[in-house]
C-alpha cells in the first residue's frame, strides 16, 4: 500500500461547509458569481492565525461545522469564528491555531454567536483552481471536491507544510469590530424608481431576516415599498450587497453566491465592509439602514481594509500579551515572519 498523502478526511459534514479562497473574479459576463467568503474578516483571522495568506483557500461552516481525521503529523489547523471545537473529545476554545499529528480528530460544532466561522490549514488545501480560483459555488457546481459543500468521506488534501515545534496563535477577539444592527448602504442605482416617502422609509423603518437566506442572498421583511412600474427596467448586473425591492414587503440583500443579472429594481447597496455583518445576522435578527454617501463609503472601505491588513497586531503566543507579541514579530507590509 503506497503512502497516504496529507489531507483532511471529513468523517461528518455540517449542513452546509464550502471551501472559500478570495473568490473568483473576471467572470460575472458569463454568469459566474465570485463566491468567495461571506466574512472576510474572519476568513483572513483563520489563514494569518496559521500563517497563511489572506485570501488563501479555508473551509467556510454554517451554522454547525465538520469532523475531521489528520493524516499528516504537525498538521497546523485554525478556527476563526464562535463555536464549540475540540481534539480528540477534548474541549477546546476557538480563534487559535493546534498542531495536529497523523489519526487526531478535529472537530467543529455548533456556531454559538453569529452564523459562519472558518478552518485553516497551514500551507493552504492542495486542489485545483477551477477558473482561477479554490472558491465552491454550489448552485453552479462549479468549485473543487465537486463544486459541492463538503461530504461524509470527502478527502482534503493539504499543502502540509509541518514542523518539529510549529508555533501555536491565538487572536484577540476583544479587538473585533463591535457587533451592529446597521447595514450602511449607498442609494441607488434605482432609487429614482421610488417615491420621496419610500426612501425614506428604507432609512426609517426596522427589517427583520426571514428563513430564506443563504450565501446567495438574504431576504428580509419590511414596510412595503413601491416603486414606480411606469419606468422601464430592463435585466443587469447586480451588485454585491444590492438591496432588490421584488415587492409585498420583501427585500433581497445580494451576497456572495447570487445572480449575475436581475430585473429588480435595487433601490440602495450595502457597502463592502458591511456584507459580513448581514452574512453573519441569524433569521429573526432586525436591523436597520443607514444611508452614507460615496466618499463615506470609500472611507469605510479603506478603513475596513487596513484593519483587516493589520490583523497581525492582534495575533498572540497563548498567555502573551499583546505587547510582548508585537516586540516578537517581525512585521513588514502587514505580514509577520513566525520562523515556521
Amino acid at each position: 500500500m503506497g503512502v497516504m498523502s496529507a489531507a483532511l478526511t471529513v468523517l461528518e459534514a455540517g449542513p452546509s461547509s464550502t471551501i472559500q479562497d478570495s473568490g473568483r473574479y473576471g467572470f460575472l459576463r458569463y454568469g459566474v458569481a465570485s463566491a468567495g467568503p461571506c466574512d472576510t474578516l474572519f476568513h483572513a483571522i483563520a489563514n494569518r492565525l496559521v500563517g497563511n495568506r489572506i485570501g488563501t483557500a479555508a473551509i467556510e461552516f454554517t451554522l454547525a461545522g465538520d469532523r475531521y481525521r489528520v493524516t499528516a503529523d504537525s498538521t497546523r489547523v485554525a478556527i476563526a469564528g464562535d463555536a464549540t471545537v475540540d481534539i480528540d473529545g477534548k474541549k477546546v476554545p476557538s480563534w487559535r491555531s493546534y498542531t495536529l499529528n497523523e489519526g487526531q480528530i478535529l472537530s467543529v460544532g455548533t456556531v454559538t454567536k453569529g452564523l459562519r466561522g472558518y478552518v485553516a490549514v497551514a500551507g493552504g488545501l492542495d486542489l485545483q483552481p477551477q477558473l482561477g480560483s479554490l472558491s465552491v459555488h454550489a448552485r453552479s457546481g462549479i468549485g473543487p471536491m465537486g463544486g459541492t459543500p463538503l461530504r461524509q468521506g470527502a478527502i482534503i488534501p493539504i499543502k502540509h507544510r509541518g514542523s518539529e515545534n510549529p508555533p501555536e496563535y491565538e487572536f484577540d477577539i476583544s479587538l473585533l469590530p463591535e457587533t451592529t444592527d446597521v447595514l450602511r448602504v449607498v442609494m441607488g442605482p434605482q432609487d429614482e424608481h421610488f417615491q420621496t416617502e419610500d426612501l425614506a422609509a428604507l432609512v426609517e423603518s426596522r427589517f427583520t431576516l426571514t428563513p430564506q437566506c443563504d450565501r446567495m442572498g438574504c431576504q428580509l421583511s419590511g414596510p412595503k415599498i413601491n416603486y414606480r412600474r411606469d419606468k422601464p427596467l430592463i435585466s443587469e448586473g447586480i451588485a454585491l450587497g444590492s438591496v432588490q425591492v421584488p415587492g409585498e414587503g420583501l427585500f433581497i440583500v445580494a451576497l456572495r453566491d447570487r445572480q449575475t443579472v436581475g430585473g429588480y429594481p435595487k433601490i440602495a447597496t450595502v457597502i463592502s465592509p458591511d456584507i459580513r455583518r448581514i452574512s453573519q445576522a441569524r433569521p429573526g435578527a432586525v436591523i436597520r439602514f443607514q444611508s452614507i454617501d460615496i466618499a463615506a463609503a470609500q472611507a469605510a472601505a479603506r478603513e475596513y481594509a487596513a484593519f483587516v491588513g493589520g490583523i497581525d497586531k492582534l495575533i498572540k503566543r497563548p498567555g502573551q500579551s499583546l505587547n510582548e507579541a508585537l516586540l516578537s514579530k517581525n512585521l513588514i507590509s502587514g505580514v509577520y515572519c513566525d520562523g515556521s
